[in-house]
C-alpha cells in the first residue's frame, strides 16, 4: 500500500525548475509538484527506521510494505463530525474481549477480586466487553449480583454478562465464552483470582498505534492477551484454549512478537 490518497500524508510544493539538455541549454521548465514529507500521525519515521517505508523514482509519496491502520481517504474525512485525528484515534483504539475463567477451587471472593481489577482498568468503557465463565454451584444469584454491579457501578462496563458451565468440557466452555467476544481486537483470558494491571489496555493501545509494535501476545500473571485473528486461525487445531496459548507463546517468542507484561512503576 502507499500514502498517496491518505488524508494524513504531509506534503510540500517544490519550486519551479529549469530542464537542461546535455549542453546545459534550457529546454523547458519543470512545474511545481507535491512531494510527501511525512505523516500527521508520526508513523512514516517509524516505518522508515524499520525499512517498511520508502520512495521510488517517479512516485513522490511513500510506499509501505506493511498495512497501516491509519490510512484514511478524503471520503472518510468528509463524513467526520470531529477533528480527524481524534476520530482516527477512536477508530483504531482496540476493543478488548475479556473472558474470566472461574474454577471450583476458587472462591467467590477470588472472582470478585478479578472483576474489581477489570473495573479498575483505565480504559474507555465501550472498548471493553466481559464474560464471566463460571458454574452453577457458584450460585446464580451471587454471580448475577457481580454482573449487575459490574454494569452499574460508577466505573461500570455495560457490555458484561455471565455464562454457566453445564458440561465440563474445555471446547464447549471456550466456544461459549469467546463467541460473545468475536468483535474484539484482542481476546483476554484471565483466571479467577488473578488481577489485571490498571494501565494494561492503554499500554497495549500505545504499543499497537503509537510504537507500531507487532506484538501477537501479551502475558502477565494469570492472564493472556492475544490478537483475535491469531486465535481464530489456530483454535480449531487444538480445541483447547490453554493448549493453544502454550503454542502461541512458544512461536511468538521465537518470532519476536511476544511481550511479557510488566506494570510500570
Amino acid at each position: 500500500m502507499d500514502c498517496k490518497e491518505c488524508v494524513f500524508a504531509e506534503w510540500y510544493t517544490t519550486s519551479e525548475s529549469m530542464i537542461l539538455n546535455e549542453s546545459n541549454f534550457i529546454v523547458g521548465k519543470k512545474p511545481p509538484c507535491l512531494v510527501q514529507t511525512g505523516c500527521k500521525c508520526g508513523r512514516i519515521k517509524v516505518f522508515e527506521k524499520r525499512g517498511e517505508a520508502s520512495m521510488t523514482v517517479g512516485k513522490p509519496y511513500y510506499g509501505l510494505t506493511k498495512f497501516c491502520n491509519a490510512y484514511r481517504t478524503k471520503e472518510w474525512q468528509e463524513k467526520q463530525d470531529k477533528p480527524v485525528l481524534e476520530a482516527l484515534q477512536q477508530e483504531v483504539k482496540p476493543l478488548f474481549g475479556i473472558a474470566v475463567y472461574d474454577h471450583p477451587d476458587r472462591t467467590l471472593e477470588d472472582l470478585q477480586r478479578t472483576v474489581d481489577s477489570i473495573l479498575a482498568t483505565e480504559y474507555q468503557r465501550n472498548k471493553i466487553k466481559v464474560i464471566l465463565s463460571t458454574f452453577k454451584d457458584r450460585g446464580i444469584n451471587a454471580v448475577a449480583n457481580i454482573v449487575n454491579n459490574m454494569q452499574n457501578s460508577d466505573s461500570g462496563i455495560k457490555n458484561s454478562s455471565a455464562a454457566f458451565q453445564v458440561i465440563d468440557h474445555s471446547y464447549v466452555r471456550d466456544s461459549e465464552a469467546f463467541k460473545k467476544l468475536v468483535q474484539a481486537t484482542y481476546f483476554v483470558n484471565i483466571k479467577s483470582g488473578s488481577e489485571l494491571p490498571p494501565k494494561i489496555f492503554d499500554d497495549i493501545d500505545c504499543s499497537l498505534n503509537e510504537k507500531l509494535e507487532r506484538i501477537v501476545m501479551f502475558e502477565g500473571d494469570g492472564f493472556s492477551v492475544i490478537n483475535r485473528k491469531v486465535v481464530t486461525d489456530l483454535y480449531l487445531k487444538f480445541g483447547n484454549y490453554d493448549q493453544m496459548v502454550d503454542y502461541i507463546r512458544q512461536h511468538s517468542q521465537e518470532q519476536g512478537v511476544y511481550k511479557k507484561y510488566e506494570e510500570k512503576k
